[in-house]
C-alpha cells in the first residue's frame, strides 16, 4: 500500500486536528455526502469516508461536479498549476490523476506550497 495516511490528518474535522476535507463524494445508495472526510485508508486508492453518521468506502474520482455513486473527489492546488484531482494519498505526497507526484502542505498548519513540487489542500478548497 506504499506509506500510509498520517492518522492525524484523517477523521471528523469537528474534532481538533489538521483533518483533510474531501471535497465532495457520493455513497453507493446515490446520495450526495455533506461534508465529507476519510476515517481510515482502507488500500492504496480506496477510503472509508463518513459524513458523520454513515461510512463507506469510496474511491477518489477525477472530475468536478458531483462523482458517480460510490466515489469522491479531493482536489489540490499545485504551484504554478492549475486544480488537480487526487488518486491517492501517501505518507507526505498525493498522485494526481494527471500523474503528477506533489509533496503536500496543510494550509491548516499555518503553511503553503512556495516551492516547485508542492500543492495545498485544505478544508477551504472544499
Amino acid at each position: 500500500m506504499g506509506r500510509p495516511i498520517d492518522k492525524n490528518i484523517i477523521g471528523d474535522p469537528a474534532g481538533a486536528g489538521l483533518q483533510i476535507n474531501l471535497t465532495t463524494a457520493t455513497f453507493f445508495n446515490g446520495d450526495a455526502v455533506s461534508n465529507p472526510f476519510i476515517v481510515r485508508q482502507r488500500t492504496n486508492l480506496k477510503y472509508e469516508v463518513s459524513d458523520g453518521t454513515k461510512t463507506e468506502v469510496l474511491s477518489l474520482f477525477n472530475a468536478t461536479g458531483q462523482p458517480p455513486a460510490g466515489f469522491a473527489a479531493l482536489r489540490v492546488s499545485p504551484v504554478s498549476t492549475g486544480t488537480q484531482y487526487v488518486r491517492s494519498i501517501h505518507g507526505n505526497t498525493v498522485k494526481t490523476f494527471q500523474g503528477d507526484i506533489w509533496s503536500w502542505v496543510h494550509q491548516l498548519e499555518g503553511k503553503t506550497a512556495t516551492e516547485k513540487g508542492q500543492a495545498d489542500f485544505s478544508p477551504a478548497m472544499s
